[in-house]
């Protein structure tokens, strides 16, 4: 049986610089150290589970977790390598091994400032973070009161 533990960002926000592993690859008890770049084909973004509803005019940017950040760190925790090891001390004393260089963005923390044109994009592709866009209109107003579906109309970002 081998262990695994996974080397994860400090940072919010970032761009990858570097990720040397190469200590942590020479330490006694351990197996392998992977990296996003060491994943080659197999790195992909997991299945999309619950797909979006076939509402006309939809915006919807399909994000998914993916094995070992590449490129960009998004989230404090985010796995950015892991080790292999012989047991989980060694794994984790490996972790220490392991220089990582990340250039620090500027984070998005707040929901109503990220969906701002100023804002830093979470996604590089996906202006002003915006996952999702659907309106939806449904019933009409009568005497101050929604007649049909009481949900009436809605726009909702995420």
């Amino acid at each position: 049986m081998v262990h695994a533990a996974f080397l994860r960002s400090a940072v919010a926000h970032g761009r990858i610089r570097s990720i040397d592993v190469e200590a942590a690859r020479a330490r006694p008890g351990v197996v392998a150290v992977y990296t996003a770049a060491d994943l080659g084909s197999y790195w992909q973004p997991g299945p999309l589970l619950v797909p979006p509803p076939p509402i006309a005019g939809i915006t919807f940017n399909q994000r998914t977790q993916v094995p070992l950040a590449r490129d960009k760190v998004r989230h404090v925790g985010e796995p950015l390598a892991v080790v292999i090891a012989e047991s989980r001390q060694v794994a984790e004393d490996a972790l220490a091994d392991i220089a990582v260089d990340i250039e620090p963005l500027p984070a998005v923390v707040d929901l109503e400032r990220a969906l701002d044109a100023a804002s830093s994009s979470v996604h590089d592709d996906v202006r002003q973070n915006v996952a999702a866009h659907v309106r939806s209109d449904q019933g009409e107003l009568r005497g101050g009161a929604w007649r049909g579906r009481p949900s009436g109309a809605a726009t909702v970002r995420l």
